[in-house]
């Protein structure tokens, strides 16, 4: 916050940016979308660069997703890719492909989700991008499983492990998903993905993991969720 004020006294626009939607994620991920939106409601987009307006949208587009507003997260993420591909920056514009694929999947548009995350994923791997195709994966994952391909996800699951324990956030994703894998155990599972996800800082993912229990708990966290201006999401995505 220190820097952004910074920023915002010398007029430094891009930095702005910069520093704002990097303050706003790490808002979402606590589970905090109103003070997020509230760092990005006055930045102007004709005020910086083109690439900044892009990281700008894409990151109002992950928001208005986490509250539920599926139709401004599409407009927002669609605008954020085409500026990219206009700017040629290939791997920025592929992030933009899979935020819109993660909004096919919690709007149960699986086929579509899908049909983007296969070749997408492969494209990342081919480009070097192994933690980005990892979350491609992560998310693909979550998309078979929520169709009953539960062999098809354990496997995918598997190759993701290690690039999954050198990224705390990811490696929260793949358990979550794989919590789901088990429907005995599934309980004690997601409750312990909560309470990891919660020490590290990650209360969104925390009370994702909640939402997902089958005891009390989850219509808990589902209404601890829309208390604070979040969707619950379908219970069938593991995401």
């Amino acid at each position: 916050r220190e820097a952004l004020d910074g920023f915002r006294q010398a007029q430094a626009g891009a930095r702005v940016v910069v520093a704002s939607t990097t303050l706003a994620d790490l808002l979402l991920q606590r589970a905090e979308p109103t003070e997020a939106s509230a760092l990005l409601s006055d930045i102007a987009l004709a005020d910086v660069p083109p690439e900044q307006q892009a990281s700008l949208l894409a990151m109002r587009g992950r928001l208005a997703m986490a509250i539920g507003d599926y139709a401004a997260a599409g407009t927002a993420l669609s605008d954020a890719m085409s500026l990219r591909q206009q700017a040629g920056l290939d791997a920025w514009a592929r992030m933009s492909e899979f935020e819109l694929a993660e909004l096919d999947a919690r709007q149960q548009r699986w086929t579509e989700a899908e049909l983007t995350l296969r070749p997408l994923r492969r494209a990342m791997l081919d480009d070097g991008e192994a933690l980005d195709a990892a979350n491609a994966g992560a998310l693909l994952a979550a998309v078979l499983q929520a169709q009953q391909r539960l062999a098809d996800a354990a496997g995918l699951l598997d190759d993701l492990e290690a690039t999954a324990a050198k990224d705390a956030l990811l490696g929260l994703r793949v358990d979550l998903v794989r919590a789901q894998q088990h429907p005995a155990d599934r309980d004690a599972a997601l409750a312990e993905v909560a309470q990891r996800a919660r020490e590290m800082g990650f209360e969104r993912i925390a009370l994702q993991a909640e939402r997902l229990r089958p005891s009390p708990a989850g219509p808990e966290a589902a209404a601890e969720l829309q208390r604070r201006g979040l969707d619950p999401g379908n219970e069938r995505l593991a995401w």
